[in-house]
């Protein structure tokens, strides 16, 4: 008899998924998985039709919402970051570090809440706005 995993599990699952890069193993260990399953067994749940339901929804849910993918999020956080080596400003680097770690929690909180409404603190509404000002920046500084 085959096991079933939960929609709760595969959601967790999900989130992971798309918050490290697409990772497979990296996302399986993040949700508990062993090591040994991560790397043979586990792989199979990323064939699943309903997780790839579930994945496509989350997808199409964030890009709706936000109008931004989580992607570009993830990009625009490692440009500041980036831009701060290059200046050598440890300032720049510690917080495009934090704000990409605050970003990616509170996207995971929302995928794995997606029924419960979050409301934004001050300090997540800065750091969203520190991201899309640069954004915004860098797509200008590509233009030109």
């Amino acid at each position: 008899m085959a096991k079933t995993l939960k929609d709760e599990k595969l959601k967790a699952i999900a989130a992971e998924y798309m918050t490290n890069g697409m990772q497979k193993v990296k996302a399986l260990l993040s949700v508990g998985y062993s090591k040994n399953y991560s790397e043979h067994c586990g792989l199979k749940i990323f064939d699943n039709d309903r997780f790839k339901q579930i994945l496509a929804q989350i997808q199409a849910k964030t890009e709706v919402k936000t109008d931004i993918t989580l992607a570009e999020v993830i990009e625009n956080a490692r440009y500041l970051i980036n831009l701060g080596k290059e200046k050598q400003n440890g300032t720049d680097i510690s917080n495009g570090n934090k704000q990409l770690g605050e970003m990616i929690a509170a996207f995971k909180q929302a995928i794995i809440n997606e029924d419960k409404p979050k409301q934004l603190n001050s300090s997540e509404i800065e750091g969203l706005e520190q991201i899309a000002s640069e954004y915004a920046r860098k797509q200008s500084i590509k233009i030109g």
